[in-house]
């Protein structure tokens, strides 16, 4: 997997970082906790203060939080990507792998809880 942001955890339970990626290289990404409604997601996600995305928090098989994420620019290739955001030893982290199948990415590392 690849990062594309390293993320700070914020006091609301969000989290905020800069994406690296080549389209939006140094875009501000912000993952905000929204009230849940029904299926719907856990956060919402924005990009140079522009909503691109929503997030939810999911476990892993092995038990680790982490939150899939849905994040859509006109410059990736299909329009959409998934990363992950996950715990890493430096904080906070959203890494990609591009979808080579139909198999969803999977959550590298992770935390006990966000």
């Amino acid at each position: 997997m690849a990062t594309i942001a390293n993320l700070t955890k914020q006091q609301n339970g969000g989290f905020s970082g800069t994406l690296v990626l080549p389209s939006l290289d140094g875009r501000k990404i912000l993952v905000t906790p929204i009230e849940k409604k029904g299926k719907g997601p856990e956060f919402l996600v924005s990009v140079g203060g522009f909503e691109a995305g929503a997030g939810w928090l999911r476990t892993s098989k092995k038990g680790n939080a982490y939150v899939s994420v849905k994040l859509k620019d006109p410059s990736f290739h299909d329009g959409t990507i998934h990363p992950v955001l996950v715990k890493s030893e430096s904080g906070y982290v959203l890494d990609w792998k591009p979808r080579l199948g139909s198999n969803p990415p999977q959550a590298s590392g992770g935390a006990d809880r966000f």
